[in-house]
């Protein structure tokens, strides 16, 4: 008797998704419309945990204490390059990718493993708070994308406008510092 295996059609629905993705004019639409998706999601989980806050006071310590967090996190990370900040960032990105597999996403104790291995040290209360703030879905995990990009935004947030690459306005003072800060006097 002749058995029939089932084969893979030419045009499956992966193959269809795959030509989908490396057209370049539909890849930056695609692109744009989920970093909007993103940044709508971003405004709408923001929105939600300010309205359980208290007061003004409360939320700008909670935002505080946040850019505090992810600021730790990217001045660790930076001070091991000075001269290129941005591919010590995009090293800690490609760890936290692998760290993430393939679904891009990292529950808390991926999170906190990444960083321990990538030799960053954060309070528990500070990746607690990374990961609450971050959980968009409330599913107990966060993008590497999102985290990364706030990150980025946290070292702006405590810069100045004087150094020359704007996605890492950071003091002055951090270019010339080896991480043992300064010397006394």
């Amino acid at each position: 008797p002749v058995v029939n295996t089932p084969t893979r059609p030419s045009h499956s629905k992966e193959n269809k998704l795959f030509q989908a993705v490396t057209v370049s004019p539909r890849r930056t639409t695609n692109k744009r419309m989920l970093e909007k998706q993103a940044a709508n999601k971003r405004k709408l989980a923001e929105a939600s945990i300010r309205e359980k806050m208290g007061s003004d006071e409360e939320w700008h310590i909670y935002k505080s204490t946040l850019r505090q967090a992810l600021g730790t996190i990217g001045k660790q990370i930076i001070v091991r390059n000075p001269n290129d900040k941005e591919r010590s960032l995009r090293q800690l990105e490609k760890f936290l990718n692998l760290g993430a597999g393939d679904d891009g996403q990292l529950d808390v104790r991926e999170f906190r493993g990444c960083l321990k291995d990538f030799n960053v040290s954060l309070n528990e209360d500070h990746i607690k708070l990374v990961m609450l703030h971050f959980d968009y879905d409330k599913d107990k995990t966060v993008t590497v994308s999102e985290v990364m990009k706030g990150i980025r935004e946290s070292l702006i947030a405590w810069g100045d406008n004087r150094n020359s690459n704007p996605m890492l306005e950071l003091n002055a003072d951090m270019d010339n510092d080896n991480g043992l800060g300064p010397l006394p006097p």
